[in-house]
């Protein structure tokens, strides 16, 4: 519901700009994008996901069934 651009905003206002994994300070932002990259191939703005709900919510159905 929230991979888009929106969403990863929101990712940084819950968690913070940055995360410290051991001694590294990891930006939210990479963290969040890399996300929806990886599960939708493409960062869509708010009114791309309302535009191609279908297409969106069939990529990440195929990507949480383990099928790529």
């Amino acid at each position: 519901m929230y991979h888009h651009t929106a969403g990863i905003y929101l990712c940084q206002r819950i968690f913070g700009d940055t995360l410290r994994i051991g001694r590294k300070q990891i930006p939210v932002r990479l963290i969040a994008e890399r996300h929806v990259l990886e599960d939708l191939g493409w960062l869509p703005s708010p009114a791309g996901w309302i535009a191609r709900p279908g297409k969106a919510q069939l990529v990440l159905r195929l990507n949480l069934s383990g099928r790529r």
